[in-house]
């Protein structure tokens, strides 16, 4: 329960804002409603263990919002756009609304006919995937939008795998992950760090994506030596006394007016990377303190780092704040479980030595049995002085152990969970 009161006033602001639709606003109140927005509302509300008593129609009006904006491409296949009314399918959109219906599946609103919708959606939206796959194994942010729009990047190909990761696909049970995962692992550079796309230079907020994407359909382990480059890649890459930078992409579509941007909330990228990879406790920590004191009065997340503030930002920084925290208070509650459970075995040794010792005193005290004092009286005083003091040597050894076994471990937290 480390950040209950943050995550329910997050929360509460979205149900607050929340348009007539269902849908969530898409950058800000007032906005349009963002299918993206909303899909990642979703995932971020369900991942919460603190949800309002009304939950359930909140997530029931957002789940009826993505079932009529979705788009059919042809039969038995559909996309979401960026936007309610947008007339292209967007990677990221599906991929995290497919993401988000796996997870609705258990949850306690959901009844038979709902889980059915759910699922027969999300068998669409994977198909819509499976369609627009390119051929070097990525995804393009809107494949027919395009030249531009079909081009193979990491913020679409990471989304895909978001959608896969949620059905419990891996590289061992799909091609089509394997793919996926083979072309982002030719981003990465010699520093450690992957680009944004092919032939681009390596950048922080790709390379966190990439590191959680490949976590998430375990194609590897946090011990594998391409994901410990690119956490040093991260880990060198902050800015000395200042979190990491924003930073955005941009694409142009033959039809749109100008270029399309997409911001990088590279604080949540890097967070759940630090989290995901059980590394960098420290870095992490401060993190998370700047998202308790960042957050506004209201409930919400402003897109910020340093000194930047994008005050037109606010929805969807939300979501991953809210997906942030509740992230951190999972693994944070089962490390602190299992490290109290390794303290218990230590302290249990300690008191047991305690005990021991306390025994001794007290035969002492109260006086040994005749025959065992008689035995006693009759070994060599350097014998007795030499047991007694082995006894109280071994209790100050096991007690000083067992301090700076806690203690050691305490250092070594700062780098790895």
């Amino acid at each position: 329960m480390l950040y209950r009161d943050q995550i329910q006033k997050a929360i509460g602001y979205l149900r607050r804002i929340q348009n007539a639709d269902g849908g969530i606003p898409a950058t800000k109140p007032g906005d349009v409603s963002g299918c993206w927005t909303t899909a990642e509302a979703i995932e971020a509300v369900f991942m919460s263990p603190y949800r309002h008593p009304d939950t359930s129609q909140f997530l029931n009006r957002m789940v009826y919002f993505l079932e009529q904006s979705a788009l059919t491409t042809s039969p038995g296949i559909v996309g979401w756009p960026l936007v309610s009314g947008g007339a292209h399918c967007s990677t990221m959109t599906t991929g995290h609304v497919v993401a988000a219906l796996a997870q609705l599946g258990d949850h306690p609103f959901a009844n038979r006919s709902l889980v059915q919708r759910l699922s027969r959606l999300g068998d669409q939206g994977v198909a819509w995937l499976n369609e627009n796959q390119n051929g070097d194994g990525g995804w393009g942010v809107e494949p027919t939008a395009g030249p531009e729009g079909k081009l193979s990047r990491v913020i679409a190909t990471v989304y895909a795998l978001r959608a896969y990761g949620s059905r419990g696909e891996t590289p061992n049970s799909s091609s089509r992950v394997r793919r996926a995962v083979e072309w982002l692992t030719q981003l990465q550079g010699s520093n450690g760090g992957f680009s944004a796309q092919l032939g681009g230079s390596p950048d922080v907020g790709s390379t966190a994506r990439v590191v959680a994407a490949l976590l998430r359909v375990n194609a590897l382990t946090p011990k594998d030596r391409s994901l410990l480059r690119a956490w040093s890649y991260v880990m060198g890459s902050r800015p000395r006394g200042r979190l990491w930078e924003l930073a955005t992409e941009t694409y142009v579509t033959p039809a749109a007016p100008g270029q399309t941007i997409y911001n990088s909330n590279t604080p949540a990228d890097v967070a759940e990377t630090l989290i995901r990879m059980r590394r960098g406790r420290r870095q992490l920590d401060r993190l998370l303190r700047w998202y308790v004191q960042s957050q506004e009065e209201d409930g919400k997340w402003y897109l910020a780092a340093n000194k930047m503030k994008k005050r037109d930002i606010a929805t969807w920084p939300t979501n991953e704040g809210i997906y942030t925290l509740a992230l951190a208070d999972h693994e944070y509650s089962s490390l602190l479980i299992s490290r109290t459970l390794r303290r218990l075995g230590h302290y249990r040794r300690t008191m047991l030595a305690l005990l021991i010792l306390c025994g001794l005193q007290t035969v002492w005290i109260v006086g040994l049995p005749t025959a065992l004092s008689s035995q006693w009286t009759r070994l060599p005083e350097r014998y007795r002085d030499l047991l007694v003091g082995g006894v109280f040597i071994a209790l100050i050894i096991e007690i000083v152990g067992s301090f700076l076994y806690e203690w050691i471990r305490s250092k070594r937290a700062n780098k790895q969970f």
